[in-house]
């Protein structure tokens, strides 16, 4: 688990453009002047209460800068329960971060890079379980093959990020980075879940 978090973060801005909508504290600098006259961080929120002010920054009009020939080590270390702790938290966060902002009347830029075609795997993903309880239901087939069908589609549309975890691993963790993929849209569909039911429970941090 550790693992793949650590591939996926370093995949994911290594193939970035110079500029990114992301402002993650564990690699970033930001001048102190700057930090005090947007009042730091929103000590309301706990996660993700770096993204907020990113998000915050980007509706100001200053621009995130990537240098990539900057490396560091970070070194997280998960087990599956703090794994999905940690994603559904950071998904609750980002979702209750765009709801304040829509209620608000607010700018609402994004504070993820995330792209529309991974955004649309969340929903789609939560279409196999479905499938596979109809094929049980209805002791029928074609409910199974759309489910292999969609998880198919989630890989290939991955593909990219599936491969470079195989090239700094090996085939077997390409293969567990391929089933946990659809865990980790999962994951994220969990924390949407929690994030509007807190939200709208009045939860509004």
């Amino acid at each position: 688990f550790s693992d793949y978090e650590n591939l996926y973060i370093h995949y994911q801005f290594q193939n970035r453009t110079n500029t990114t909508a992301a402002f993650y504290t564990s690699l970033v600098v930001i001048k102190k002047n700057l930090f005090q006259r947007f009042n730091g961080f929103d000590e309301r929120i706990r996660i993700p209460e770096d993204m907020e002010l990113g998000q915050r920054l980007l509706a100001d009009g200053q621009v995130i800068n990537l240098d990539k020939t900057i490396q560091f080590s970070h070194q997280n270390h998960f087990t599956l329960y703090s794994y999905i702790k940690k994603q559904i938290k950071k998904t609750s966060g980002i979702l209750k971060i765009k709801l304040r902002n829509i209620k608000s009347g607010q700018g609402n830029k994004k504070c993820y890079d995330a792209s529309l075609l991974f955004q649309l795997g969340v929903p789609i993903s939560l279409l196999i379980p479905l499938n596979l309880a109809l094929s049980l239901t209805f002791l029928s087939l074609i409910p199974l093959y759309i489910a292999g069908g969609i998880v198919i589609f989630l890989i290939l549309s991955n593909i990219k990020m599936l491969f470079y975890m195989y090239s700094k691993r090996n085939f077997s963790f390409f293969i567990f980075s391929s089933l946990f993929l659809i865990f980790n849209y999962w994951m994220y569909a969990l924390g949407l879940g929690y994030g509007l039911t807190t939200f709208l429970a009045g939860k509004k941090y």
